[in-house]
């Protein structure tokens, strides 16, 4: 701990020369898989130790509502809203953009009738049900290039993802009267009914059939468990990880404030320890606005956005 060696590569990854740098103490801000995989992978902590346990990611299982004589929003549905009306439940449904190449693939089409369905993307609402996730998963020492992760869905977050994609898919159907929807279940077909996402969304569905994805790693290096009260990892003192890696859990929303707000408290308390004082983030007149609140209007508009007309 305190000194970091390594070697400097020239465009056709030659050797040009190695450096050392030393310091009382270092920073790794790698974010939530890459903090924990060098720590392991470097050596410095045990791979039976904290470090790497404990991942939560936020599962989302994306339902994709097609209207194909209405826009929606042009040219697409943007990731500017979200329902929280199941947020008891963990579930929270965000609103979503329909990029084609990540969405399309989940469409149960081909040749020119997925063509022509791709071709009317302003016509996709696409709204992610994303779980609070119970899981947990672990980032693993490498065997390679590439970042080890294990991570298994549990029973109850399984039933959770059946549930949120249940509401979305009604949201669609019954709320914008969409001409069917398509859900994240690998061999489904489209459904056009309630009735139809029912039989898919059966509650022994098996997880191996849920294709979801995740954007929001976190609390694999948790303070209070792999690090101290200022990110300090305890195998190895000097080290710090300050970033998504740090949170004790998940959030349950974007992680990004909270992760930004961790790694501010953090920062302070580092730099408090080495004798500093931190200085305050914003310096104008009265105090700073406050952050947006779940179920307060906020934005630049006065009403909910509405859809277009086709």
């Amino acid at each position: 701990p305190g000194r970091v060696s390594g070697s400097v590569l020239g465009r056709d990854r030659s050797v040009l020369g190695h450096f050392e740098v030393q310091a009382d103490r270092v920073v790794l801000s790698g974010g939530t898989v890459s903090t924990p995989r060098l720590l392991l992978d470097s050596g410095v902590v045990k791979k039976v130790g904290e470090v790497g346990r404990g991942l939560r990611c936020h599962p989302v299982f994306s339902v994709l509502g097609f209207t194909p004589d209405r826009s929606v929003v042009s040219p697409g549905s943007s990731q500017g809203h979200y329902i929280d009306e199941f947020a008891n439940d963990d579930i929270i449904l965000e609103s979503n953009p329909t990029l084609v190449g990540a969405v399309f693939q989940q469409i149960p089409l081909h040749g020119m009738e997925l063509m022509e369905t791709m071709a009317k993307a302003a016509h996709f609402s696409n709204t992610g049900a994303m779980i609070r996730d119970r899981s947990q998963g672990r980032v693993l020492p490498s065997r390679g290039p590439g970042a080890r992760v294990h991570y298994d869905l549990e029973d109850v977050d399984r039933a959770r993802a059946i549930r949120g994609m249940r509401h979305a898919a009604r949201l669609w159907l019954e709320g914008l009267g969409a001409e069917w929807v398509s859900l994240n279940v690998y061999g489904g077909p489209l459904c056009r009914s309630m009735d139809d996402v029912d039989r898919l969304l059966a509650h022994d569905l098996p997880t191996g059939r849920l294709m979801g994805y995740s954007s929001h790693p976190q609390a694999s290096c948790s303070v209070g468990r792999a690090t101290d009260r200022m990110g300090q990892v305890r195998e190895a003192p000097g080290i710090h990880a300050i970033d998504g890696s740090s949170l004790p859990s998940n959030v349950g929303r974007n992680p990004q404030i909270s992760i930004m707000t961790v790694a501010r408290v953090l920062s302070e308390r580092v730099a408090e320890d080495l004798g500093a004082v931190p200085k305050s983030l914003y310096r104008g007149p009265g105090a700073p606005r406050q952050c947006p609140q779940p179920g307060v209007p906020c934005g630049i508009k006065p009403a909910p956005l509405e859809i277009l007309p086709g």
